[in-house]
């Protein structure tokens, strides 16, 4: 079929070639091959699919498949496993589940890629559903069985294994919580402690379930909610969580919230001593207005903090009212401190900031000093300014305002924030005004008027280009982003200009107010721009962003396109003489860089703050009733004077009483002791903390430690703990806000607390943070001095700020270390910035720079502050560098603050600066120079060398690597790639050499070589993607393949994949673009360097020789082209689109030299001739000449989706656009000439005028056949509509095409012209036709309708006076040429049934009715036929079409009755039927029912009843003895194809039943007398031949029986009749031989006793016994339901169970058995008696199989006692009597065998020495001397003899001897054979090597004479030979010792 596919689409283009597609003829023959070819694609296709739907389904695994057998069997496998039963046991059940989980995973693999390959396939449906039936079955059967073993796994899962996070399971945690919970707390009023360690106890229980149920639901939960398995688990769990709830939630969250307020600091809370200490000391300060104090900051922060930890700990209880309670009075406070902090203390703040003056501050003296000083400067004359001294203040003042406003950015609508700031941007405003407002306007003016954006300026520019927009109409046709603007732009260049120029100047000028105006005018013209034209205004702004990454990886990565526009665009042709420019390539430019500083960072110290000066009147308050109180608090107002005079700031000293004075320790003393406790509190450790040196006054001896007493602490109080709490020293220290807050055991007094001395100074530094702050100022210090080191070696004018940043000193991370640590660690940050910045290992900031200008350069142009800080979250491996603006930035990790983590600074600072390319250009400048020199001194070439490192240095592929990598690839490309391009072994200088027919083109063609990467290593060459590319077959290339050195193809041995080449002819340059990857060295051969120039330059080379020529015949054409057309007609082939790329270079030359040939031989001369067609009409040429310029062909190349050639009319050139497989394999596919007819804007007129042609035709023919002269009207309106041409050209070329030929064809031919061959017809035409109007409208409009209902999809047609009026649209224009307008016609004169009728009548008199009459015998017979009663009715004329009414009134008069008598007579053969008819029927009567109510068959079967309803139905009238046959209307065109006539006409005479019999009598007679008399009668000649009967008469008038329909009847009794009986009575089944019930002769005496004649009957009602006897006559019975079906059965085993005839027939098969053994047995047991046990085992034999059975078995001693030799084990007792005289002795002294057949098939037993060499089946015993029984297994099926083991019993030492030398026979056999297969193995080796010698020896010769040839004359390299491998010289073990293993 394939071949004669492609002969008929060969033929068919050649036809067409020559012919065209216009003529009528022509049409014809094309839509017959067109209708083929459909055909054979629709019918190959479904082939194809269903092969390989089948192929999917049959493999195995073996063959790719997951399925081990394929489909059909892992379906039938896993349903069969699923069906049946689940093993019991846990162990088994899991691996049950195991391998169905196992089937199902293979099965989900297999269906996701069936359907994913044969989804939409119907013939895949079927697989896809019993796949997921499985599934479904799978889910069904195996999720109930897995869920509960899940669910028992889960919860008996433990902690232990990390499968739980319950220790013990489930159960064990429920059980133990349920006995807790019901216990109960202890509620021991000694120890309250305990309630609440038992409450902690069950929460931590409750919290753990919660976990585990939570983990449980989840998995144990579907779409639907939680498995039902999973439920009484959830309920338990649940039921112990509301016992939980009852028992303890409600007890314990009053204890949780208690705690939560009582907690301290020291217990993990925020609050140092608790909620409503911290309340009622904010209130405090509330109270006393003391809200300004950092203190009160401090509490109110740490209160915030609280309340969100204690909502995030009670979220679940929020709504409790405990809870509620809570929050609420700590918001009150909240809410009041907030209200005190905005009234109180950010006034003073403000005021504060304004009037700092600390010499850290950015303004010196203050702001208003600053301000006034600005200000009067800027009063003075321009001339007399100091510009630069006022530049710095202005920057002094702009940087305290940005401060100003960071520390203020929540208050900036306040008043005094707002004041502040106005102030100050008065007077930045003055100066803008004054100094850098000057600067500002003559940039801007600059910037408006600046052309290197927008050529003529900002002005021109936006006027033209808002003049433009605004006069170009909205619903203008034209391309929006083609429109002009001045010479030189358009629309969508313009707009992306002033997107370009907006953004820059944007970028500059933002901030200044006089630039506003004018952003907002350029951006509002934008905006017009993008609301009418928004495709034109995206594709402007989408170019600008990707500008600065884009990448290009295209197939030609050159700058091709636009050169050869500008050069082509100045060429200038004169007289089809192609001239071309010599292009002389300049070196790529250099671009100067900025070296501009960045700006100076100054240096900015936070001045710390003193704490605010408490209120000490709340801490003088003592406990009157103590006597030495008040002398206490005396010498605590003394202190404190001395305190606030040694810290110059009043600190309040106080004593906390309430800490001990109430406690039972205080009261236990006596008045004596509790005086000297309190003296010693005032005198004694009050000085000691505060004004000893070991206290504040001591903390306080340096500048740090006074600023951090001064700026953190305002009191200091001391309290003593009553218990004694405090572990050694015995006191602690703790800093709440500003409140010093020293606590010491109450016994310490007894020693004067000295013993706090020796730590007190330590421990209060350590409180205070002061070791810290004075590591801090240090780190201030050391980075002055390295400031100092970076500024020498970098030389700039701002010097570059070093800072370090200590935020990581808050990270948790940090604090939990050691603060000795902490020192240490904020320590080394200077250890790390010097490594860092100046003393690294070479490759430090500072030693970098020295010795690299490109880095100096960069750090000298960005850098203005360098910051060292750690990373506290160790996010660094190990540390990281960046640069943030113009901050480079170093962050170590935390932990790797001791190690020497930073190294590979060189890497490192290429990546942060991005320099790596910057330092390969460098270096690259001198050593191309070098390269160049070498060239043009080698070979004279003066070429310009050059790298392209634009092309993948900002590639993602190349910024992912390392910077290491990085600047290895680049150095690769300047000393490797370039190298090996230019001076390799077959580089261009090789070559150069090599090829003298090429340096004449490569002094002209290569002035400049450019080298490049591929970022995204897309290249790749080779035969093999050549020829995927090319979408082309492999036969051919892989012939050339098969010889590719003789044939000269490049190869994916010749060619490297690592890059390839690219000519660019205009601009005389070679761009040589490799893949990045190919940078590494992968292989001994070094595939890193781009070797092997020839094979990709060469080919390159001589593609250009041969388009030289090619050019000449185009040129020549061109010529041709021009004199056919009359004016001048360029053709311009595009050689650049294909030519260039290495699936044309990659080709054969002789493929190449074709390909560019057949553009011209074929493709050229295609368009030559073509046009010429075109021409050839007056219209075409007229079009052609003014409206084409040039003709353009061009090649599409893969993987280009374009399967065809694409032609387009665009700036009056004709461009041809062939895809490249075109080229490579040509077929017959082209372009016609009606493409470029409707791209000329001619089609409608040139076929409009050929249809008016092909009109007139039509008519003559129809005048000619009517006989008059009628007039023809066609309406081409249409064909100016603008709804008609806005369609596809072929659809308006096709529809011209079919109303001018085909429904013009329509009316006039196939209606006007077959009307008037009937003379009715012609008559009509002639009286009432004078015109024929034909009209096609584009429009769906009610007037191009039809009017009939049945034709709303066919044309409309009206008689319109003298004048038939045809209409069509484009919904029926279709409908509208295959109508068929006759009968149409014929409708609207009402011709239809007159000249249908008068058709049908003639054929119906002439031949069928005489024929029923000689055929019947009945000649007397008459046949009305009756159409008067419908065909004036609506139902007939306007519900069924013209042809309809046609059919109808046809198949009434001549088919039905045709069809109804060529049926009917096939039954007069029959006399009875003759008889019959002619008794019974002298008038058919054929009428029509036009209401279709009439049922053909009425019945009390419903079902027969519906199914045949529609049918005529056939009612004899006895009396008037007439067939009246009425056929519904709608039923009347099916008539004729009905079938059952004939049983229906049968039916209705009552002879269905005989005439069935009759015709099947023959085959019922021969079942009887052939089959069952035979039986019966043979070996038995007295028996009886029974006669058989089917008593038809006693059911074939029952109504159920009658029910059915005579189709059904007729096979019922044609069944009954034959089949019936064959079943029954004969076969194996029946009576027959072999098997039958006549087997035996015995058995056919006993049944004629019984049985003498046979009758079958069917009982329509009930279910009666099979087989019965009624006296001697056996009576089969089937129901009608088994007739219906023929379900049948044989009779044997029934009338077997009937007569009780098992015993008798089991009898006689023994009695044959015996036969048989003793006969075939003779020869050894004639002198025995043989005997076999039957009577064990054949009763209890199935009644099928007992007499097979037996049979079989009897067959078993004669296998056994009569065999001939076959092996060692296996001989009869003959052949051992021959052979043993001993064995004979013994043998003839027997007088009885027996045979013992052992049912259960459990004999068994082993004699001899050997494994397998004797029988093992038998068991022999003698349990008389005389006497021999065997014993044998009853499924034993091909036996061995039994001689041997016969042998062992008689005779065992010959037995013995015996298999002793046949296994040392066999042993030695086996050993002979493998010593000849090792000596075999030996000797193959041998031959082999010899042989693999031999080749490559002749492979070396080869490549010797190959290389001299190379040298002499050139050409392709060759490369050495491989050496073949040599088979090793195989050795072996010792012989296996063959006898033991036998």
């Amino acid at each position: 079929r394939s071949q004669e596919y492609k002969k008929l689409v060969e033929w068919l283009s050649q036809f067409s070639s020559q012919f065209g597609e216009e003529e009528e003829a022509v049409q014809d023959t094309l839509a017959k091959c067109h209708q083929c070819t459909t055909k054979y694609k629709n019918i190959v296709a479904g082939l194809q699919e269903e092969l390989e739907i089948q192929d999917a389904c049959n493999a195995r695994k073996a063959d790719g498949s997951v399925l081990e057998y394929g489909l059909e069997y892992h379906l039938t496998r896993m349903n069969s496993k699923l069906n049946e039963p689940a093993p019991s046991g846990v162990e088994a059940s899991n691996e049950w589940l195991k391998a169905r989980e196992e089937e199902k995973r293979q099965l989900v693999e297999w269906l996701s890629v069936f359907t994913t390959r044969f989804g939409d396939s119907e013939k895949a449906r079927p697989i896809i559903k019993n796949c997921e039936d499985a599934l479904k079955l799978y889910t069904a059967k195996v999720n109930p069985l897995k869920l509960p073993l899940e669910i028992e796994k889960f919860k008996e899962g433990r902690k232990r294994g990390e499968e739980s996070v319950l220790e013990y399971g489930l159960d064990f945690h429920l059980n133990k919580m349920s006995t807790a919970l019901e216990a109960g707390p202890p509620n021991d009023p000694r120890f309250p402690d305990r309630n609440v360690a038992w409450m902690d106890k069950c929460f931590q229980d409750r919290k753990v379930l919660v976990e585990w149920l939570e983990e449980f639901k989840c998995r144990f939960s579907g779409p639907e909610g939680i498995y039902e398995q999973a439920l009484p688990t959830v309920a338990a769990c649940e039921a112990i969580l509301s016992k939980y709830a009852s028992k303890v939630g409600a007890q314990k969250l009053p204890v949780d919230i208690e705690r939560a307020r009582n907690a301290r600091k020291a217990e993990g809370s925020v609050l140092e001593y608790g909620l409503d200490y911290q309340v009622k000391k904010l209130r405090s300060a509330l109270a006393n207005e003391d809200v300004a104090s950092d203190s009160f900051k401090k509490d109110f922060k740490e209160l915030i903090e609280w309340l969100e930890e204690f909502n995030s700990q009670f979220l679940e209880f929020s709504q409790e009212k405990p809870v509620k309670d809570t929050v609420t009075e700590v918001e009150s406070v909240i809410n009041e401190c907030k209200k005190a902090l905005a009234a109180k203390v950010l006034p003073l703040a403000v005021k504060k900031q304004v009037e700092s003056r600390s010499p850290e501050s950015n303004l010196e003296f203050g702001l208003d000093y600053h301000l006034k000083a600005l200000a009067r400067q800027l009063e003075g004359s321009r001339a007399s300014m100091d510009v630069k001294r006022i530049s710095a203040d202005h920057r002094q003042i702009v940087q305290w305002l940005c401060q100003f406003k960071t520390d203020f950015s929540d208050h900036l609508d306040n008043k005094e924030v707002a004041d502040v700031c106005t102030r100050v941007e008065t007077v930045l405003g003055n100066y803008h005004k004054i100094i850098g407002g000057a600067r500002l306007q003559e940039k801007l003016k600059e910037a408006i008027e600046d052309k290197t954006i927008l050529p003529y300026g900002l002005t021109w520019s936006l006027g033209q280009y808002t003049k433009c927009l605004s006069s170009l109409p909205p619903s203008s046709s034209s391309t929006p982003g083609t429109l002009q603007i001045g010479s030189s732009s358009t629309l969508s260049e313009m707009t992306f200009k002033l997107v370009e120029w907006v953004e820059s100047f944007k970028a500059n000028f933002e901030f200044v107010p006089e630039a506003q105006e004018t952003i907002k005018t350029v951006e509002a013209a934008v905006q017009q721009c993008k609301k009418r034209f928004p495709v034109v205004h995206k594709s402007a702004t989408d170019s600008i962003k990707p500008a600065q990454g884009k990448s290009e990886t295209s197939e030609e990565a050159t700058p091709r396109s636009q050169q050869q526009k500008d050069t082509k665009a100045k060429a200038k042709t004169s007289g089809f003489q192609l001239q071309e420019k010599e292009f002389i390539p300049k070196k790529e430019e250099e671009t100067r860089e900025d070296n501009s500083e960045p700006p100076l960072v100054e240096i900015v110290v936070e001045n710390p703050t003193q704490s605010e000066v408490l209120d000490p009147s709340e801490d003088r308050k003592y406990p009157e009733d103590l006597e030495f109180a008040k002398a206490v608090m005396q010498e605590l107002e003394k202190k404190e004077k001395n305190l606030g005079q040694t810290l110059g700031k009043a600190v309040v000293l106080a004593i906390d009483w309430d800490s001990f004075v109430s406690s039972s320790a205080f009261k236990g003393l006596s008045e004596e002791e509790q005086k000297k406790l309190g003296m010693s509190l005032a005198y004694s450790l009050l000085s000691k903390v505060a004004l000893s040196d070991d206290g504040v006054s001591g903390a306080c001896s340096d500048k740090i430690g006074k600023l951090v007493v001064l700026e953190k602490v305002s009191r200091i109080c001391i309290g003593l703990n009553s218990k004694n709490e405090i572990a050694a020293p015995g006191y602690e220290i703790k800093l709440k806000g500003v409140s010093l807050e020293v606590v010491v055991n109450l016994n310490a007094y007894s020693s004067s607390f000295s013993s706090i001395t020796s730590t007190l100074k330590k421990t209060l530094e350590t409180v205070l943070d002061i070791p810290m702050r004075r590591a801090l100022d240090s780190l201030q210090i050391q980075a002055k001095a390295i400031m100092g080191a970076v500024q020498n070696v970098m030389e700039r004018k701002n010097r570059i700020c070093v800072r370090f940043d200590t935020e990581f000193i808050k990270h948790r991370n940090f604090l939990k270390e050691k603060p000795e640590t902490q020192i240490e660690i904020v320590k080394s940050l200077v250890v790390h910035a010097k490594r860092f910045l100046i003393n690294g290992d070479g490759d430090s900031l500072c030693e970098l720079c020295s010795t690299g200008v490109v880095l100096k350069r960069k750090v000298f142009r960005t850098v203005s502050s360098v910051s060292i800080g750690f990373s506290a979250e160790n996010a660094y491996k190990p540390y990281g560098v960046g640069l943030n603006g113009n901050e480079l930035v170093l962050i170590v990790n935390l932990e790797n603050w001791q190690a020497k983590v930073i190294s590979y600074l060189t890497f490192t600072f290429d990546q942060v600066f991005d320099i790596v390319t910057a330092k390969a250009k460098e270096i690259a400048k001198p050593k191309l120079r070098g390269y160049e020199s070498m060239v043009e001194r080698k070979i004279g070439l003066k070429t310009i060398a050059e790298i392209d490192w634009s092309k993948w240095v900002t590639h993602r592929n190349f910024m992912q690597q390392h910077v290491s990598v990085q600047n290895q690839i680049n150095e690769h490309i300047l000393n490797g790639n370039m190298n090996s391009i230019l001076n390799g072994p077959e580089g261009l200088c090789e070559i150069f050499t090599a090829k003298p027919k090429l340096q004449a083109i490569m002094k002209q063609k290569l002035r400049k070589i450019v080298l490049a990467y591929d970022a995204d290593d897309s290249i790749s060459d080779g035969v093999r993607q050549v020829i995927s590319l090319a979408g082309v077959k492999t036969e051919p290339l892989g012939k050339w393949a098969n010889n590719h050195q003789e044939m000269g193809l490049a190869t994916e041995i010749d060619t490297p994949k690592k890059y390839k080449i690219v000519l660019d002819y205009y601009h005389c340059t070679l761009y040589v673009i490799g893949t990045m990857s190919s940078w590494k060295t992968n292989d001994i051969f070094d595939t890193s360097l781009w070797n092997r120039l020839d094979t990709k330059l060469v080919p390159v080379l001589e593609a250009a020789r041969i388009r030289d020529e090619v050019s000449k015949n185009i040129l020549a054409a061109s010529n041709t082209l021009s004199e056919i057309v009359g004016k001048e007609l360029p053709i311009r082939v595009d050689f650049e689109s294909f030519i260039d790329g290495w699936t044309f270079l990659g080709s054969h030359a002789q493929v190449k030299e074709s390909i560019l040939k057949r553009l011209h031989s074929t493709h050229v001369v295609h368009l030559v001739n073509t046009i010429k067609k075109v021409c050839l009409h007056e219209f075409g040429l007229k079009a052609v000449q003014e409206q084409v310029k040039k003709c353009k062909i061009t090649v599409v190349m893969p993987p280009n989706p374009q399967k065809g050639i694409t032609v387009e009319l665009k700036d009056n050139v004709w461009t041809v656009a062939i895809p490249y497989r075109l080229l490579v394999q040509p077929d017959k596919t082209q372009w016609h000439a009606w493409q470029l007819r409707w791209a000329l804007g001619i089609s409608v007129a040139v076929y409009k005028d050929l249809g008016i042609k092909l009109m007139k035709g039509f008519l003559q023919d129809a005048r000619k056949a009517a006989g008059c002269d009628l007039k023809l009207k066609f309406d081409w309106e249409f064909s100016e509509r603008k709804e008609f041409l806005s369609q596809d050209p072929q659809k308006v070329v096709r529809t011209i095409k079919k109303t001018t030929r085909l429904f013009s064809k329509g009316v006039l031919h196939k209606g006007i012209t077959q009307i008037c061959a009937h003379p009715i017809g012609k008559e009509c035409v002639q009286k009432n036709i004078k015109t024929i109007s034909l009209k096609f409208d584009c429009l769906v409009t009610d007037a191009t309708l039809a009017k009939s209902k049945h034709s709303k999809h066919d044309s409309r047609i009206e008689i319109q006076g003298d004048t038939l009026y045809v209409c069509c649209n484009p919904n029926t224009l279709d409908e509208a040429c295959k109508s068929r307008y006759k009968e149409r016609i014929e409708f609207e004169y009402d011709l239809v049934v007159v000249i249908a009728r008068s058709n049908a009548l003639k054929i119906f008199k002439e031949s069928l009715l005489p024929s029923l009459q000689e055929k019947s015998v009945h000649k007397n017979l008459e046949w009305n036929i009756t159409h008067e009663n419908f065909t004036h009715l609506p139902c007939f004329r306007e519900d069924l079409t013209p042809y309809k009414q046609a059919d109808v009134i046809t198949s009434l008069y001549s088919l039905t009755a045709k069809t109804f008598i060529e049926q009917v007579v096939t039954t007069f053969p029959h006399q009875l039927a003759r008889e019959t008819f002619k008794a019974k029927v002298k008038t058919i009567n054929l009428s029509i029912d036009p209401t279709d109510k009439t049922n053909g068959f009425p019945s009390i079967n419903e079902r027969q009843e519906s199914a045949h309803k529609h049918e005529p139905s056939f009612i004899l009238d006895a009396e008037k003895q007439t067939l009246n046959i009425v056929m519904n209307l709608s039923f009347a065109t099916e008539a004729p194809d009905l079938t059952n006539w004939r049983v229906r006409f049968l039916d209705v005479l009552d002879i269905l039943v005989e005439i069935a019999c009759a015709e099947t009598d023959a085959q019922h007679q021969a079942i009887i007398t052939k089959k069952l008399h035979v039986a019966l009668t043979h070996n038995y000649p007295e028996g009886k031949k029974w006669p058989v009967v089917v008593d038809w008469k006693s059911f074939t008038k029952m109504p159920n029986f009658v029910g059915y329909h005579p189709e059904v009847l007729w096979t019922m009794v044609q069944s009954g009749n034959v089949k019936m009986l064959e079943v029954t009575l004969t076969g194996n089944d029946g009576f027959c031989l072999p098997k039958g019930l006549c087997e035996f002769v015995n058995v056919i005496k006993k049944l004629n006793e019984h049985v003498d004649s046979i009758r079958f009957t069917v009982d329509t009602e009930g279910t009666p016994s099979f087989v019965s006897l009624s006296g001697k006559t056996l009576v089969v019975t089937y129901t009608l339901d088994q007739l219906l079906r023929e379900e049948y059965i044989g009779c044997h085993y029934p009338v077997e169970d009937l007569l009780s005839l098992r015993q008798l027939k089991q009898e006689c098969c023994i009695l044959r058995a015996m036969e048989l053994i003793v006969q075939q047995t003779k020869a050894v047991t004639s002198h025995l008696t043989v005997e076999v046990n039957w009577e064990d085992w054949a009763d209890n034999l199935s009644q099928r199989d007992f007499i097979n059975e037996i049979d079989r078995v009897s067959l078993l001693p004669i296998l056994m006692l009569i065999k001939k030799y076959e092996d060692f084990g296996s001989n009869g007792v003959d052949y051992m009597v021959d052979k043993s005289a001993e064995v004979r002795q013994k043998w003839m002294a027997l007088k009885k065998l027996r045979f013992e057949i052992d049912a259960s098939n459990q004999t068994v037993t082993h004699i001899g020495r050997s494994k397998h060499l004797n029988p093992k089946t038998y068991v022999l015993s003698t349990p008389e001397p005389t006497t021999l029984v065997i014993r044998f297994n009853q499924s034993v099926i091909k036996p061995w003899g039994v001689g041997r083991v016969v042998q062992f019993l008689f005779s065992p030492s010959e037995a013995m001897f015996d298999e002793e030398r046949e296994i040392r026979s066999r042993a030695e056999a086996m050993t002979q054979r493998e010593y000849q297969r090792r000596e075999n193995e030996k000797a193959r080796a041998i031959s082999n090597n010899a042989d693999t010698e031999r080749r490559n020896k002749e492979d070396e010769m080869r490549y010797q004479s190959d290389l001299a040839t190379y040298m002499r004359s050139g050409g392709s390299k060759p490369y050495p030979p491989s050496l073949r491998r040599m088979d090793p010289i195989p050795t072996f073990g010792p012989m296996p010792d063959y006898a033991s293993m036998i």
